[in-house]
């Protein structure tokens, strides 16, 4: 586009200046002179645009979760720095930071990447009379997390001494459970996750087997993708062994049991003939049952 920008006198031997050019894109334009009184002419003008050049300098391309990345981009063109450009950040097509370059050329941005992953990091700078530029630089976003894991009754009192163990990418973490039935693991990689806890844990006469996760999944190593914190209840059923003796006859009913079930003990026969003259004839069970039947409910 052509226009006048002020009329003025020629004279012979002189020149002025009576128009700016204004071009959108590369190429020619027409230029039409006129006078009054004179022949109009007209002439061609080439019209260029200087090129811009980015060059960024990142001071981490690895960073956690909340971290800064520091990333200072210099502008220039033909191999001369470009103050006041206009320099746009964008993170997935998204506007992150907008600023011009200073009389160096240059504009510092500090950025804070809030979700893990891969993130490409786009600078676009642009200017008047200059062609438009952009870079990509890559960050890798790290997460790390704690993972917590408490290993329960059905009536929710903890269990101590519960092997729990966790799979984050090539780096395997085992611990046991403390008093309270709880373990954290710290420093865990965001991402795909195995824990593993074991399915029987034996105390004498006593057992914990496992049942179920808080998640429902009933099997003992589970496969999860973490992003935040994360804290798993691992439920099992308490067991308590039954013993059931006798010299004599022949006894049944032991084994293990479940918290608060009922199962039935015996012993048959109930009398047993020794010889002619001597038989033996069950009286009472002994121990933590104190019945005088040969077949006895336990709770």
């Amino acid at each position: 586009v052509a226009y006048v920008e002020e009329s003025v006198t020629l004279h012979e031997g002189r020149t002025c200046t009576i128009a700016n050019i204004l071009t959108g894109k590369a190429g020619e334009a027409d230029v039409n002179v006129a006078a009054q009184g004179f022949t109009s002419t007209k002439a061609k003008i080439k019209v260029f645009q200087l090129p811009l050049n980015i060059k960024l300098t990142v001071n981490r391309e690895k960073v956690a979760v909340g971290e800064n990345v520091t990333i200072v981009a210099n502008v220039e063109s033909q191999g001369v720095r470009v103050k006041d450009a206009i320099v746009e950040v964008f993170s997935k097509d998204n506007l992150i930071w907008s600023g011009k370059t200073d009389k160096k050329g240059e504009v510092k941005i500090v950025y804070r990447p809030e979700k893990p992953g891969e993130e490409d990091i786009t600078l676009t700078a642009y200017k008047r009379f200059y062609t438009n530029t952009s870079q990509t630089v890559k960050v890798y976003v790290e997460k790390f997390l704690t993972v917590t894991v408490r290993a329960e009754d059905v009536e929710g009192a903890g269990i101590a001494g519960v092997k729990v163990t966790v799979l984050s990418g090539h780096r395997t973490i085992t611990g046991v459970t403390d008093a309270s039935g709880t373990i954290k693991f710290e420093a865990i990689r965001w991402g795909n996750v195995k824990i593993g806890v074991q399915e029987t844990l034996t105390f004498d006469e006593t057992r914990y087997v496992f049942i179920r996760w808080d998640n429902g999944l009933g099997d003992t190593t589970i496969n999860l993708y973490l992003e935040e914190d994360k804290t798993l209840h691992a439920t099992y059923d308490t067991q308590y062994h039954v013993t059931v003796e006798s010299p004599y006859g022949r006894v049944y009913g032991s084994g293990w049991y479940n918290k608060n079930s009922n199962t039935t003990v015996g012993v048959t026969p109930a009398s047993i003939q020794l010889n002619f003259f001597q038989k033996k004839v069950f009286t009472r069970w002994t121990g933590d049952v104190n019945v005088t039947t040969p077949t006895a409910q336990v709770t």
